[in-house]
């Protein structure tokens, strides 16, 4: 008896940096109404966030964060919400 797999073609999306985490974030600063600048300096400070955000989208979040920063992004570049 044989037992194959199929496996998905490897593949990847090349984008711009930091230009394609800005537009994630500006994305979520819109969808919770919360700047990105000011809701990781709560969390840091009082260690939980000012809005009911989803864990999966804080963890998303803070991820396109980390790279925008990573990046050289601004976040003083980010639009207040």
């Amino acid at each position: 008896m044989s037992i194959e797999f199929a496996t998905p073609e490897p593949s990847f999306t090349v984008v711009d940096e930091p230009e394609y985490t800005r537009q994630r974030l500006i994305e979520l600063q819109y969808t919770y109404g919360v700047d990105t600048v000011r809701l990781f300096e709560y969390a840091r400070r009082y260690g939980v966030v000012p809005a009911p955000i989803s864990e999966r989208d804080l963890a998303l979040w803070e991820h396109f964060y980390k790279i925008y920063l990573e990046t050289g992004g601004d976040p003083f570049d980010l639009p207040d919400v």
